[in-house]
């Protein structure tokens, strides 16, 4: 068991060696003037930021306010460690003299811009190159993982309208034909849906990833942030309070859940993008429901032309001949801010620990940039109960169902017995038992008693994501605009065939090219529902004109090989279609390939292409 107090209770504080800088005539010449007027004093030592000594000097006849003496740099020694005055304050006939570390001030004496990409050195590294700057003394610095490349986040922050439209970034456009369950979308359905697809393109979502995402925010909630649902669910996604607790989310934050869902999944299975990658022949809705965990599991798929809709509208697929190309921005470290303000080099290595939540501070002449975790480590300087020797007090605040975050320390200690960063271990103190880290020491210099403010360790973020510019280019896909390219005029087409929902018939169409068999029901075949789409771009056919069939458009239709928009893929008994989309390959066709009806549309699976021969248009 550790003890605070020193040996001896009768001297348990040691008096302070307050010297102040011989090398300041002006303060050589009050010294003891200063030395002789000083009436108190306060040493407090924090890892948030600079440490301070705080002096109460007597001056009821201002000779040291006139003096001149704090026109020059003024430094105090204490117990041999340097402060330099930072701010003096004046209440009636007393002066308040604040000091701050002296290599915090060597710091600050150090501005202009820097920057250091983030590809070629650590965030501490770049710390450290600003920490060499100072000459006039050799200040050591401590970072345990230096050289550690630290992991970086994706981007899932919210985008505004005018960040959409200077960084050229995907969005809803706000006449778009969408609805949910058949009715016209609201402003809140298309805002929460922007949401949830903003995450899946920050995080590169796979098409078949993101469409799941949709399908179950419409099956789940009609796009709706419902305060409530089954049991305790909640959300856009009907998330559990259950599930959402111990997975540190908010089930009625939108984006969250929609993170949550892509990255880590609610059932223990894994989240969308994992499942579209590791299960290629699975359907959007066997990807939703292996996230989700519904006990009603094929209803994802019968969303799925709804939810498509919504992608294609998001990414631009019926907006623009174009698609646009995603760029990451080099990230750089920087001392200065982006409009060239003057930053600091302290001030700048304040910002670069918290924007990974790390700690930047100065103990006994050594910067430390460390995260809470790398100090926890430490060996406890300190094991203490309430019945150690020393120890006044060991108080915190306890509220049912959160763990305690801080303890105060009341002690009789000496200034330099623990230290801000150490690790202290507190026995026998119920919920408050364990590891703990040094944040504050606070103690007068010719008290007995020392506040000591002990945190739990906070857990350090990722490195930011880097910012992004896009490029527009021709997607040569079906992504035109109305009456722009033929492949869009096809991929149109097939988009309003699929909304009809036409059954298989065999010959159907084959009357008149774009126009279905009479007779109830009215549907088409492969053939029949290819040729009508192919009719409606102008790509060989014409509305009215003949229909070939699969094996006539095998040897006969446009050129061999593979489309950069559409590939036609046929041999004598079958053929379909293949949309090269932004979005991600979309297969057109008839047959059940998991949209729930056997006529044509597009299907959430691929079909093979083995045994077939490709063709395209020529420019497509």
């Amino acid at each position: 068991m550790s003890n605070l107090a020193l040996a001896s209770p009768e001297v348990d504080v040691d008096l302070p060696q307050v010297t102040l800088d011989p090398s300041n005539t002006k303060v050589r010449a009050q010294k003891e003037r200063i030395g002789s007027s000083l009436t108190d004093g306060t040493l407090e030592r924090t890892v948030d930021g600079a440490s301070t000594l705080t002096l109460v000097v007597h001056d009821p006849n201002r000779i040291l306010l006139r003096s001149g003496l704090f026109d020059e740099a003024v430094d105090v020694e204490v117990d041999g460690l340097w402060f330099r005055l930072c701010q003096v304050s004046k209440a009636s006939s007393d002066l308040t003299l604040t000091f701050e570390d002296r290599e915090v001030a060597y710091l600050r004496q150090h501005k202009g811009p820097k920057k250091a990409n983030r590809a070629n050195m650590t965030r501490a590294e770049f710390a450290l190159s600003l920490v060499r700057e100072v000459t006039q003394e050799h200040i050591p610095f401590v970072c345990p993982e230096l050289t550690v490349v630290q992991a970086i986040a994706n981007q899932k922050q919210a985008r505004s309208p005018s960040s959409r439209s200077s960084q050229k970034q995907k969005g809803l456009a706000a006449g778009a034909d969408l609805t949910v369950k058949g009715r016209q979308a609201d402003l809140g359905q298309r805002r929460i849906a922007q949401q949830v697809l903003d995450v899946a393109d920050s995080l590169n979502a796979p098409a078949k990833a993101t469409l799941a995402l949709m399908e179950a925010c419409i099956v789940e909630s009609t796009l709706h942030n419902l305060a409530g649902g089954d049991a305790d669910s909640r959300g856009v996604l009907q998330v559990r309070d259950s599930t959402a607790r111990p997975m540190g989310i908010d089930n009625r934050d939108p984006s969250a859940c929609a993170h949550a869902f892509l990255q880590r999944g609610f059932t223990g299975r894994g989240g969308a993008i994992s499942l579209a990658r590791a299960h290629s022949g699975w359907t959007a809705g066997q990807i939703a429901q292996a996230v989700q965990g519904s006990a009603y599991p094929k209803r994802y798929d019968g969303a799925q032309i709804e939810a498509q809709a919504w992608l294609d509208a998001y990414s631009g697929s019926s907006a623009s001949d174009s698609r646009q190309v995603v760029k990451k921005l080099p990230y750089q470290f920087r001392r200065g801010g982006p409009n060239g303000k003057n930053e600091t080099s302290w001030d700048c290595l304040q910002r670069l620990a918290s924007e990974v939540n790390w700690r930047c501070f100065v103990n006994e002449g050594t910067v430390y940039f460390v995260s809470d975790l790398d100090l926890l480590k430490a060996k406890p300087k300190l094991i203490l109960t309430e019945d150690s020797a020393g120890v006044l007090g060991i108080d915190f605040d306890l509220d049912s169902g959160k763990p305690i975050s801080e303890v105060t320390l009341t002690a009789r200690a000496s200034r330099w017995q623990v230290d801000p960063g150490e690790v202290v271990q507190l026995n026998q103190c119920g919920p408050a038992n364990g590891r703990w880290l040094v944040s504050d020491v606070t103690r007068g210099l010719f008290d007995a008693g020392a506040t000591i403010t002990l945190k739990a360790p906070s857990r350090p973020f990722l490195e930011p994501a880097p910012n992004t510019t896009s490029t527009t280019t021709k997607a040569g896909a079906a992504s035109g605009a109305a009456g722009g390219s033929i492949a869009d005029q096809a991929y149109q087409a097939a988009l309003a065939m699929t909304k009809k929902r036409y059954p298989y018939v065999w010959g159907g169409g084959h009357s008149r090219a774009g126009t279905p068999s009479g007779g109830p029901p009215p549907g088409y075949d492969c053939s029949g529902s290819t040729c009508a789409i192919l009719a409606a771009a102008g790509m060989g056919f014409r509305v009215g004109g003949p229909v070939d069939t699969s094996g006539t458009i095998a040897t006969t239709w446009g050129v061999a090989g593979e489309g950069k928009a559409i590939t036609v893929w046929a041999n004598k008994v079958h053929v379909f279609m293949i949309f090269h989309t932004p979005s991600g390959d979309r297969h057109f066709g008839t047959g059940n390939w998991g949209k729930g009806w056997g006529g044509p549309g597009f299907n959430p699976n691929m079909h093979p292409t083995a045994g077939f021969t490709a063709r395209h248009w020529p420019g497509t």
